[in-house]
């Protein structure tokens, strides 16, 4: 198959040469990300293109050097044969330096090779080389890049199954390896030509395209030629086993104006002038998950995008477009597989404006202006690039608890308040003194016993006794623990500032205590344990601590709040939560309200922090059923119902919606299997929950065992369905 790379460096301004391929410009600046633990490519600079092949991806850096990770081509790689588990896979998700490429310019993968164009414009290739694929010297197939022998001035290459086609400076065209379709379009019966040979076309080529066993080209007039198989119709009419020289096919409208040209698999798809789109090849017409057969289809069809296409990028059957508006919208003409791509095109909502695209028959890759690189599809030879031991798409249970009465969560660790007293944790606890505390199961908290009410932040946890001591233990940068002197602790210490309290509450960088009277102190910096009073903060009945700051209910019914930093001493009236409010809930990006009437109101944040400029919008307000609680995320929201139901919405690239899938939805769905819930807590991007018979259940994140069942790393999955960020690049 025929496997596309786009680029999309400026798309009004876009300018398409070939059918299959793209050069990619992308901005400078890295940003890694560690989802999974796994080595960093020996490769340096930032990404500036990507490539996809059926069970594979290539990067090229700035530097021209390229790294892949996914299955190996040739058979006698150490990793050949692997992919069979999660440690398997995350050997094949490490990413792999290309030995042999330092000066690439821009990358190509098909489902047996790769190839690059050079800076100096010449072909270095690599992979299996069972049809001469990789040229006159491919040998047996290699791993490292080596230059094909007689080739100068490519401006473009389109890779198929087993045959590569360059363009040339001036619009020649040169095809080399598998021949059995007549792919190579010189008129040649044998079955394979390893020499790169002249195709005979009538005028300088503009674009070239290829697909599994058929190749086209376009010239300036914009014609459309093609050659090779042709039983499905990916070719053209008449429909025909193979075609051995280039054909023009006249199917498509010529007032609309061609502006490139894409094959893959046994189809093809055009882009007009106009920005519409026409495919035709392969067309599945059973059921996907049955075998069903596909009809040949010759004839050209709007695939039924929404908006004028400006930018199309082709990889097996499937196909990607980017609108005007910067959207981007899959589709798949032969779809076997419909859990991740669709026949009628589908918005990606987690991808807009991308600098690039890269689509194979199983996964599809983008690359954001500032060198991100997200991927989706299915992820069995790790060609996804996430690896790790655990896949926390559903609740797992947390080992060795069986008293839990409530549950919280900050970044990258979980908490227990056990009907003991007792507190336990997991996952992994740092401070500014450098201190690490880790553990992948749950864990008791030395020095508590009694304790009443636990509260969990960021990167702090304090616990409140039945005396009304506060014990706080993590991070105490702003002095959120009540002690001065210290940048932290692994175990419990006193916050003095809060003695007397009969509730308590946490923010990120801030530590509170509700007193008798309705009041309310807080700790405000390191170097002062004492506590301060937010001036306005009166009357006040509870008190709840989110990661932007502290929200008081007062007696009222109004809700109040203040920031992390204390030093205005002003607590202000949050107006969107109304003036009847009988229950609050905070947390890490949102405050949510429950009314006196039953009505539902949450706020959101406008652009205090990068981690909440996504923040779910879902409409609380519109769930029908007694909501119990409300736990928001960072960019989800979860609801425990009455009934101990809980339903998730927002972003779920990490799981943390729990329903069995990667993606993003703003219409609340069920937790799978959790129903039982009597305390509920979300963080970042995972979440756990109490049980009525005592035990937890999180998921979610896992990249620091915080899901506590005794694994750690990010998830394996062998299908995603969401973009998902690859980490460690």
């Amino acid at each position: 198959m025929a496997f596309g790379l786009l680029s999309l460096a400026s798309c009004a301004a876009l300018r398409p040469r070939a059918g299959t391929s793209r050069t990619i410009d992308a901005n400078e600046g890295d940003r890694a990300a560690a989802l999974a633990p796994r080595p960093a490519p020996v490769a340096t600079g930032s990404i500036v293109h990507v490539a996809t092949g059926t069970y594979r991806t290539c990067v090229l850096r700035s530097s021209g050097e390229a790294a892949c990770w996914g299955a190996p081509f040739v058979r006698s790689s150490p990793l050949a044969g692997l992919h069979e588990d999660a440690e398997s896979r995350r050997s094949l998700a490490a990413a792999r330096p290309v030995l042999g490429l330092t000066d690439g310019a821009r990358l190509f993968l098909s489902s047996t090779h790769a190839c690059a164009i050079t800076r100096g414009r010449r072909v270095a290739c690599w992979g299996a080389n069972e049809s001469g694929q990789l040229g006159p010297d491919g040998g047996a197939g290699r791993e490292n890049a080596a230059t094909v022998s007689g080739l100068e001035r490519v401006v473009d290459l389109a890779l198929g199954d087993s045959h590569t086609c360059a363009m040339i400076e001036g619009g020649e065209i040169r095809c080399w390896g598998s021949n059995e379709s007549g792919q190579l379009g010189t008129g040649s019966t044998a079955p394979f030509v390893a020499t790169p040979t002249r195709v005979p076309l009538e005028a300088p080529a503009t674009t070239v395209a290829a697909g599994a066993a058929h190749s086209c080209a376009s010239d300036a007039r914009g014609r459309l030629f093609c050659w090779g198989a042709g039983d499905a119709g990916q070719i053209g009419a008449p429909v025909a086993d193979a075609v051995r020289r280039p054909r023009e096919f006249v199917g498509l409208p010529r007032s609309a104006g061609l502006a490139s040209i894409h094959a893959g698999g046994r189809g093809s798809c055009a882009r007009m002038l106009d920005g519409s789109v026409h495919c035709w090849g392969a067309r599945w017409v059973g059921d996907p998950h049955r075998g069903s057969p596909y009809d040949p289809d010759p004839t050209p069809s709007d695939p039924g995008l929404s908006s004028a296409s400006v930018a199309l990028v082709m990889g097996g059957e499937r196909a990607c477009s980017v609108d005007r508006a910067g959207a981007v919208w899959c589709f798949s003409r032969l779809d076997r597989d419909q859990h991740w791509m669709y026949r009628s095109p589908m918005e990606q909502p987690a991808i807009a404006a991308p600098a690039a695209l890269a689509v194979s028959s199983t996964h599809v890759c983008a690359l954001s202006a500032s060198s991100e690189l997200r991927c989706w599809g299915t992820n069995d030879r790790g060609q996804l690039g996430l690896a790790g031991a655990h896949d926390g798409r559903r609740p797992v249970t947390a080992r060795g608890l069986a008293d839990a009465v409530a549950v919280g969560v900050g970044e990258g660790f979980s908490c227990a308040l056990q009907s003991s007293g007792r507190v336990s944790c997991w996952g992994r606890v740092s401070t500014a003194e450098g201190g690490v505390w880790s553990s992948a199961v749950p864990s008791e908290t030395p020095g508590i016993s009694t304790a009443r009410e636990l509260v969990v932040a960021r990167w702090h946890a304090c616990a409140r006794r039945e005396s009304g001591e506060v014990l706080c233990w993590g991070d105490n940068q702003r002095g959120q623990l009540g002690r001065a002197g210290i940048g932290g602790s692994l175990t419990p210490v006193e916050a003095v500032g809060l003695r007397g309290a009969i509730a308590i509450s946490a923010a990120a960088i801030q530590s509170c205590a509700l007193t008798a009277g309705g009041a309310v102190r807080c700790t405000h910096t390191a170097g002062d344990p004492s506590a301060l009073e937010p001036r306005g903060a009166t009357s006040i009945r509870a008190i709840r601590g989110g990661w932007g700051g502290t929200y008081a209910l007062r007696s009222d019914g109004r809700v109040l709040s203040w920031r992390e930093a204390v030093a205005v001493r002003e607590a202000t009236e949050v107006t969107a939560l109304g003036d009847s409010v009988t229950a609050l809930f905070v947390g890490v990006c949102t405050a949510c309200a429950q009314r006196a009437n039953g009505e539902r109101a949450c706020t959101f944040p406008s652009g205090e922090s990068w981690i909440c400029e996504s923040a779910v919008r879902g409409a609380v307000s519109q769930v029908q059923g007694a909501v119990a609680e409300i736990s928001p995320g960072a960019r989800h929201i979860c609801l425990r119902m009455a009934d101990g139901a809980v339903l998730c919405a927002g972003e779920g690239e990490a799981g943390q919606l729990g329903d069995g899938v990667y993606h993003s939805t703003e219409r609340f769905g069920p937790v799978t299997g959790l129903t039982d819930a009597r305390a509920l807590s979300c963080g970042e991007s995972h979440c756990c929950a109490a049980r009525t018979n005592g035990t937890v259940a999180c998921w979610g994140s896992n990249s620091r065992g915080e899901l506590g069942d005794g694994l750690t790393g990010g998830p394996p999955p062998l299908l995603l369905r969401a973009p998902t960020l690859v980490p460690g690049l």
